[in-house]
């Protein structure tokens, strides 16, 4: 049995299996946060990417996809990309 986990997390999907493959989908629109300072929400915004670019490189078989078109719901603005990841994990399910 092939265990597939499927998490979000604020504005980003990660797909993780026990073949180690990790797919970090990460959103690429900003959006507007109502409890910070334009500033804050800039930083915070650059320590996210950062968090999730090193993410993907805790993988020897890790990825990160921008998801360019998609804010905080990559699975409803973009949903072919979640579904192309999940296709890749289960790809590499089967190697």
């Amino acid at each position: 049995m092939v265990f597939v986990y499927v998490y979000a997390a604020l504005v980003s999907l990660v797909v993780i299996t026990f073949v180690s493959i990790l797919i970090v989908l990460t959103h690429g629109m900003k959006e507007a946060a109502t409890f910070s300072t334009p500033e804050e929400s800039e930083r915070m915004e650059q320590v996210w990417r950062e968090f999730q670019a090193d993410l993907a490189r805790r993988s020897s078989n890790g990825k990160q996809i921008i998801a360019e078109k998609s804010g905080h719901y990559i699975q409803f603005y973009q949903p072919e990309l979640v579904i192309d990841a999940i296709r890749q994990v289960l790809e590499a399910t089967r190697r």
